[in-house]
């Protein structure tokens, strides 16, 4: 019989892909790695972020294999009991449904946590609606007909002001991300980069917006 093939990735490869994911997708949290030492506070999860004034903290674990000691099952509790979010995850999918499950208890309007999310029953069928039990907005479309379809409508944000990145801004962005679009046919794709400080210093020396250019966020459809 065949031995079961072992994941070759050690905790730091799940790590790493996790604080690319929460930079790349939220660039004005603030994410950590957790360093142990003689004077650090045992069982803090590995990676810390601040997304929105929220506190967040992930355990990564392998998927298989990974366990909880006795001081980490207690910190998560405590950070939870405390009013943040920290959980056991292994892929950046569990990260953005710990975050999307927070979001869809705040208002986009005024920061309570009082949303109420209805079901209820239409001429045409079950349908839902939820609102703020403080500031009364509320979404009803009519037409929703799971939790979650409200819940995205319900977290949905103006899209930010995104033009290209001046010499001045990418001078300050040294070893910093930032969404690289090339001009040229035999440009890469448009993808996630980083700015080496070196390259942020002496831009006007890499041929900035003749041969591409540089945005804070992502383009819709890649180039925009």
């Amino acid at each position: 019989m065949a031995s079961r093939q072992q994941d070759p990735h050690k905790e730091s490869w799940y790590q790493a892909r996790i604080i690319t994911w929460l930079k790349d997708n939220y660039p004005d949290a603030f994410v950590w790695k957790a360093a142990a030492g003689p004077y650090s506070r045992g069982g803090i999860p590995d990676i810390c972020a601040i997304i929105a004034g929220h506190f967040f903290g992930f355990e990564v674990k392998r998927p298989e294999g990974g366990r909880l000691s006795k001081i980490q099952e207690q910190t998560i509790k405590e950070i939870n009991d405390a009013g943040g979010t920290a959980l056991v995850v292994s892929y950046s999918e569990q990260v953005k449904e710990a975050i999307e499950q927070w979001q869809s208890t705040q208002s986009p309007f005024c920061g309570s946590t009082h949303v109420v999310y209805e079901r209820y029953n239409s001429p045409v069928g079950e349908r839902w609606r939820c609102w703020c039990a403080d500031c009364i907005a509320g979404i009803d479309p009519g037409y929703a007909q799971s939790w979650g379809t409200v819940r995205d409508m319900w977290n949905r944000r103006a899209t930010p002001p995104n033009p290209p990145l001046t010499l001045e801004e990418l001078r300050e962005m040294g070893g910093k991300s930032y969404w690289h679009v090339g001009l040229q046919e035999d440009s890469p794709p448009p993808h996630w980069n980083v700015l080496d400080p070196f390259y942020a210093q002496h831009i006007e020396d890499y041929g900035y917006g003749k041969r591409w250019l540089a945005y804070r966020y992502e383009l819709e459809g890649g180039r925009g």
